[in-house]
């Protein structure tokens, strides 16, 4: 086997996860679009509250070693494909009875974020070097790219595809046991008991927090964008906008993963990759106090830039944030920020657009730049805390 045989079929492991998530994006879509949008926040809301109570015990998965973590893992996937075979019986059409369509979709949203977060943690056990998860990023970027055209062909029902997506997350769960098997690294053994997950572990609080920053940021740049575009553009030219915008964003983040997991990039580092997004939207301040002229196109180069940083160099410094931490608070702690902090975050973000309308030029400068620095504080105490944890181990 070659030197890098674990890296290898842990990037395919990525690339098949991602290309069930994009497959099964679509269903998930029809889904929401038949309850309408009231319901849909309803249910959105309570994925994310349900999220939190399964997340947060993710951490009974985690065994001795990385083989037989794989192992449960892996069990636990294949209990999310029976969902998925299952929800196949759930009928995609309005029959006026939504609560089976209710059912289904906070089962197979609830499994498959925590589908997502069980492999980023089960990669940060096996591999502690910050390059390989730009390699994985770069691998489920690859996945999206390739679920997404698989739920465009015309010959795919959507009846049929969580068929599938249980197919492809059963291959994936398969590399995540081979990579394990072939890993050169030896983790840290697990502790019997998990006590005190969040109260008094301030690592794992200011982790959640700088979720919270991120997320909110996310949601703000994204409405932007949205109620820009909507303000000159029709329907069809706003959609061809945004999937031109998707395709770039997806090209060019790519390329600045494979330089990243190259080595190439200093950005890189996490001491100096997790104070990117802070500064970017600090930035957005000057930037747009010189742009009124070009607006619409400037808000979709700043979305642009900010989705390529992110994506390529944010989220493998996100990911190698939980290396330093004690195995099975790691994958409940992951599993949490993932998506019940992540998703508050977002509301948060909303939130903010919403206020953000109702205030002066002078009152927006400053909320920014609050915004900033408090995210860069809060980056400064990670630092503080990762290295502390380093010292201790």
């Amino acid at each position: 086997m070659s030197k890098y045989a674990d890296v290898a079929f842990m990037c395919v492991a990525f690339s098949s996860n991602m290309l069930g998530n994009y497959m099964l994006q679509s269903v998930r879509d029809a889904q929401i679009a038949i309850v309408g949008p009231n319901l849909a926040s309803q249910l959105m809301m309570a994925s994310s509250f349900l999220s939190l109570a399964v997340g947060n015990q993710a951490h009974r998965l985690v065994q001795p070693t990385i083989n037989s973590t794989a192992e449960y893992i892996r069990l636990f996937y294949r209990f999310y494909c029976i969902v998925l075979l299952i929800s196949m019986s759930v009928p995609l059409s309005d029959g006026g009875n939504e609560i089976p369509l209710c059912i289904a979709f906070l089962c197979t949203q609830t499994l498959n974020n925590m589908a997502i977060s069980l492999q980023w943690s089960f990669a940060s056990d096996v591999f502690s070097t910050v390059k390989y998860f730009s390699f994985f990023g770069a691998a489920a970027t690859i996945g999206q790219f390739a679920g997404s055209l698989v739920a465009l062909l015309p010959f795919v029902s959507l009846r049929f595809l969580p068929l599938l997506v249980s197919i492809s997350l059963e291959f994936s769960s398969y590399c995540m046991v081979r990579s394990a098997s072939l890993s050169s690294e030896t983790p840290r053994k697990a502790e019997n008991k998990v006590d005190q997950l969040w109260l008094g572990d301030y690592y794992a609080q200011a982790i959640a927090v700088y979720m919270l920053f991120y997320a909110s940021s996310l949601s703000l740049i994204y409405l932007e964008r949205t109620a820009a575009v909507s303000d000159e553009m029709d329907f069809e030219s706003a959609a061809r906008t945004s999937a031109q915008l998707n395709v770039v964003a997806a090209i060019l983040t790519f390329a600045v993963q494979v330089q990243v997991a190259r080595g190439t990039s200093f950005l890189s580092r996490i001491d100096v990759g997790i104070f990117v997004l802070p500064i970017l939207t600090l930035a957005h301040v000057v930037f747009f106090q010189f742009s009124s002229q070009y607006h619409l196109w400037g808000i979709l180069a700043f979305e642009l830039l900010r989705r390529i940083l992110a994506f390529a160099i944010v989220k493998p410094v996100r990911e190698a944030l939980y290396n330093v931490m004690e195995r099975r608070k790691k994958y409940s702690v992951k599993s949490v920020v993932d998506t019940f902090m992540y998703k508050g975050g977002m509301g948060i973000g909303a939130a903010m657009y919403r206020w953000n309308l109702n205030v002066s030029a002078l009152q927006l400068t400053l909320f920014y730049v609050t915004f900033s620095v408090l995210w860069i504080l809060c980056s400064v105490v990670i630092l503080k805390q990762r290295n502390k944890l380093c010292n201790s181990n």
